[in-house]
């Protein structure tokens, strides 16, 4: 009976530890990846700023979430494109907020009701040789619930991270190999 008490007390310390650790810990990741296509803006922009292309070369597309449905709308390409997405897993809107053809393109995205919130942009540059450089900056915050998601935030870092390097391959892809 006194182990089991120890027990209970020790997991309790621990609950309570964590939930203080939690609120030292940051609610927000910020990621910025980038990458050299062999092929000009022109070439790279509409891959990016056409949100019925994400899907092909997100890292949140189909092959990875097999039950995720899209609907698109506005424009096809550019300032008020919108993209919204919902799975078993996730739901979402993302939407262009401004654009510069084959120079950049910045966006929001909500998830779930307003539980999570990123923005993010793409920049592209042209290099010699014909190439671009394509940067691609997130910032994400997630709402709910508190002590959780500060727990999770250096395993979202990490995940957000390797997502964003595997879109940009993604485009890469794409670009290089269907102008």
């Amino acid at each position: 009976m006194k182990l089991i008490r120890i027990i209970g007390l020790g997991l309790g310390g621990l609950a309570v530890l964590l939930i203080v650790i939690s609120f030292f810990l940051p609610n927000k990741t910020s990621t910025e990846v980038e990458i050299t296509i062999d092929a000009p803006p022109a070439q790279v922009y509409p891959h990016v700023a056409t949100l019925k292309s994400w899907p092909k070369w997100s890292a949140w597309g189909p092959d990875q979430i097999k039950d995720i449905q899209y609907k698109f709308e506005g424009p096809d390409q550019g300032v008020g494109a919108i993209m919204h997405w919902e799975s078993v897993e996730t739901v979402g809107t993302l939407t262009i907020e401004q654009a510069v053809p084959d120079q950049s393109m910045d966006y929001t995205i909500t998830m779930e009701g307003g539980k999570g919130a990123a923005v993010g942009s793409f920049a592209l540059t042209a290099l010699d040789g014909g190439k671009t450089r394509l940067v691609w900056k997130d910032s994400s915050e997630i709402k709910s619930p508190p002590v959780l998601n500060r727990l999770m935030t250096p395993l979202m870092q990490s995940m957000m991270d390797e997502a964003l390097a595997k879109g940009l391959q993604g485009i890469k892809e794409m670009s290089e190999t269907n102008p």
